[in-house]
Parts: C-alpha cells; structure tokens; sequence
C-alpha cells in the first residue's frame, strides 16, 4: 500500500547517489502503477479507468453513459445524447437542474462537479464560464456549467455532481448553446 512504501523510504539507509537514485526509480514506478491499477484517490471514483471503459462499451449507439450525483448522494445513472449538452442531459433524466438561462451561460444554476478521472479530458473553460462562475458559491477545481459541456464520447463514464445549492442570479453574458 501507499502508507507501506512510504515508511520503507523512512526506514531505509542509503549510503551513495547510485542507489539511492535507483531506490527512487523503483518507488516511482511501484506508485505509478498502484495508482494506474487501483483506487489511490477518492475523488478519481472506484477504479477509473475500468469504469470509464466499462461504460463506453455498454451504451447504445450515438450515446454515452453518465453518472449524475444529487447534493443528498442519490446517484442517477444515464444515457447522454452525442452533442447534446450536459445541463440537457441532465435535465432529461430528472434532476433538479434549475437551467435559468436556458443554457445561455448567465447563471450558475447548472453548475456541477466533474469528476477528476474526466475533468481532464474537457476542453478548457471558456471566459464567460470563468467570470460566472466566480461568482457561484461552493466551487471546485472541478467545477464546470453543465450547459457548456457537449456531451462526447470522452465521457462515456462520467459522474457529474450537484452542488449542496445554486444561486439562480443571471447575469451578463454570451455562451454557446
């Protein structure tokens, strides 16, 4: 485990930079692969990339499957339209998406937590994202305005949560649709 490999690098003595560069090798590729093989972090969900493969070779043709999580923990399994935006995705299956501006990026009431595992595959925030969601309470390094994600096949496994609460203030503002 994690807590084993770092005590044996406490409890070892090295006497040279040889084998002490190669004792560091070999403790970067024993993480390297705890972390690519099993559950390291909490916030990547159980077993990442399994999952995440899991669910695109499982989902019907032109769909992906999503996972969307209520602020109480009910977590709500989908299938998302290709090109369709998240915030319509999730609407469509019945969460309590307020959409206020109807997808126009000028409120926060889509907002939701990427996990980690797909957060990274996302393109980039865009400047109207940025300035709303500044002003959004309880953001995240994975925060993002479901109306401004298509939907696509990198998120065939995603899990997307709702924050404990939005603020429904619309603001100014132009997104893409």
């Amino acid at each position: 485990s994690f807590c084993t490999l770092l005590a044996s690098v406490h409890n070892r003595k090295l006497c040279c930079a040889a084998s002490h560069t190669t004792f560091f090798l070999q403790m970067t590729t024993r993480l390297s692969t705890a972390m690519v093989t099993r559950r390291v972090s909490p916030a990547l969900g159980a077993t990442g990339a399994v999952r995440h493969a899991a669910a695109a070779a499982s989902a019907t043709p032109g769909k992906v499957k999503v996972t969307f999580v209520a602020a109480d923990g009910t977590r709500v399994p989908a299938e998302a339209t290709i090109g369709e935006s998240l915030m319509r995705a999730a609407v469509n299956a019945g969460m309590d998406v307020e959409a206020a501006c109807g997808g126009e990026c000028r409120c926060s009431t889509c907002h939701v937590y990427v996990d980690m595992w797909t957060s990274w595959k996302l393109p980039k925030r865009c400047v109207d994202e940025e300035d709303v969601l500044s002003c959004a309470p309880l953001t995240k390094s994975t925060s993002r305005l479901a109306c401004q994600l298509k939907v696509d096949s990198s998120m065939a496994g995603m899990t997307a949560t709702l924050p404990a609460f939005t603020r429904g203030t619309i603001t100014g503002g132009k997104g893409r649709r």
